[in-house]
């Protein structure tokens, strides 16, 4: 709420997020893709996304097999879960509004 209050203006923060094969979010980390810019709140923000984002459960990424079939289309043989990761952008807004990703 500090942070907010500070007026620092529209926050944006980007976090690579690791989920195991049943679905659990294992880490969330800094992406690469952001680059932050400091400021005496810029740790605040990442962890309030850290801390939401650890909550979270995904539908389990899917690691497909897939057999070749004359005609050169292939069939699909089988899934499994797999560990997946993806990167994920959160915007604080100053109003006290924060969008992420859906």
């Amino acid at each position: 709420r500090a942070a907010l209050a500070a007026h620092l203006g529209d926050i944006r923060v980007a976090v690579r997020v690791s989920v195991d094969s049943a679905g659990n979010v294992v880490d969330v980390s800094p992406s690469l893709t952001w680059i932050p810019y400091t400021h005496a709140f810029g740790g605040e923000f990442l962890d309030a996304v850290r801390q939401a984002v650890l909550q979270w459960r995904f539908e389990p990424g899917q690691l497909v097999h897939l057999s070749p079939q004359p005609g050169g289309r292939p069939l699909l043989d089988r899934s499994e879960p797999a560990d997946s990761t993806l990167t994920l952008e959160f915007t604080f807004f100053r109003s006290g509004k924060v969008q992420f990703p859906w």
